[in-house]
């Protein structure tokens, strides 16, 4: 998706367009500009349409796929915001693409247990919250997650040992992790 100004610098018509195809043969590029399916513009013509906006542009994928060069921080902040508008599937299946590229990212090992989480899929937020302690053994959160998601599959007393650790870890969510341990303890109680 390409941003156009379709009419002069200093009074501009702003239009966005999906770039579908290109003929470099005829010089020709292929876009779907509102109605239009296929809108055929002369190369040179949507050159300086679009260079005034500063040649801007999206690419759009799928989240299996990942952008042929692309930053790991950049990307999982892409997906954070599929999660943000409750996309849970669509945030699991990129945080496993992103994790094809970048197995030790902390983000994305939480992110992928939280989206399991989310769609109700304990044994694999288990998976993926153990993954993240693994390959991150100071990260607090993780142990709380986990702590979660083994009370809600009856594994108390490892469920209370995890808690036990997020709080040894501590940090700025400690109030969470006391929260979950005294949830544990309720439970054990009955």
């Amino acid at each position: 998706m390409v941003l156009q100004n379709l009419a002069l610098s200093w009074a501009p018509t702003w239009h966005y367009a999906v770039v579908v195809g290109f003929d470099l043969s005829t010089q020709e590029i292929i876009l779907r500009s509102g109605l239009e399916e296929r809108r055929i513009t002369p190369l040179g013509t949507f050159e300086r349409t679009w260079a005034r906006s500063n040649y801007w542009g999206i690419v759009l994928l799928n989240p299996d796929q990942l952008p042929a060069s692309v930053e790991a921080n950049r990307y999982i902040k892409s997906v954070v915001t599929l999660e943000q508008v409750k996309r849970w599937q669509e945030a699991k299946t990129a945080y496993q693409t992103a994790l094809s590229r970048w197995p030790d990212n902390l983000i994305a090992l939480m992110g992928l247990g939280n989206m399991n989480y989310q769609l109700k899929n304990l044994e694999s937020a288990e998976k993926a919250f153990r993954d993240a302690i693994n390959k991150h053994p100071d990260f607090a959160p993780a142990y709380n997650n986990l702590a979660q998601v083994l009370l809600e599959r009856d594994k108390i007393e490892e469920a209370k040992s995890f808690a036990q650790q997020a709080i040894s870890l501590g940090g700025p969510q400690l109030e969470n992790f006391k929260a979950t341990l005294r949830e544990i303890h309720q439970k054990l109680e009955k």
